[in-house]
C-alpha cells in the first residue's frame, strides 16, 4: 500500500470514529451535508491533480514547474498539469508504468498552446519533447536539435 493510501485509510478511520461523536451533538442532516461537501471537494481535488505520476515532493521538479510558470505567463492551471505530465520523467522508458502516449500528447498540447500565445521558444521546446517521446514510443533514441538562432533570447 502506498504512503498516500495509508494516510487515506487512517483519516477515514478517524473520521468514522468522530462521525459517531458528531451525530450525538449535531443534527444528522448537517453531518450528512458536511460529509457530502467534503466528498465532492476530495473528488474534484483528485480529478484535477491526478493526471501525473510525478511525486510533488521532488524539489528540483517543483523548481522546474515554478520556473516554467515564471517564464510562461500565459499558462493556466491546466497547462501546469500538462507540464507535470509531459515532464514527469526525464526518461519515460525507465518506468514501466509511464503512459508514453499521454506524455507525448501533453507535450504536443503545450506546443500548440505556446504557438497560439506567440511563445515560439517554448513551443520549440515542447515540440522537441513531443519528438523525443514519440521516438521512445518507437524504441528509438532522439537527440534534441539545437535551438535556432532566431529563437535565442537576447
Amino acid at each position: 500500500m502506498s504512503r498516500a493510501g495509508l494516510v487515506l485509510v487512517c483519516v477515514m478511520a478517524f473520521l468514522t470514529g468522530e462521525g459517531g461523536v458528531l451525530l450525538k451533538h449535531l443534527p444528522v442532516a448537517y453531518v450528512i451535508g458536511v460529509a457530502m461537501v467534503c466528498g465532492v471537494l476530495g473528488c474534484v481535488s483528485w480529478w484535477k491533480g491526478g493526471t501525473t505520476h510525478q511525486s510533488r515532493g521532488d524539489a528540483s521538479f517543483e523548481s522546474f514547474i515554478a520556473e516554467m510558470k515564471g517564464v510562461c505567463p500565459w499558462m493556466t492551471g491546466e497547462d501546469v498539469l500538462l507540464v507535470r505530465q509531459a515532464f514527469s520523467s526525464l526518461h519515460p522508458l525507465s518506468r514501466g508504468d509511464e503512459d508514453l502516449d499521454g506524455v507525448a500528447q501533453a507535450a504536443l498540447r503545450l506546443a500548440e498552446r505556446a504557438c497560439l500565445c506567440h511563445d515560439e521558444q517554448r513551443a520549440w521546446a515542447f515540440w522537441q519533447r513531443y519528438q523525443e517521446v514519440s521516438a521512445w514510443q518507437q524504441g528509438q533514441e532522439y537527440t534534441w536539435l539545437p535551438l535556432p538562432e532566431a529563437l535565442e533570447e537576447v
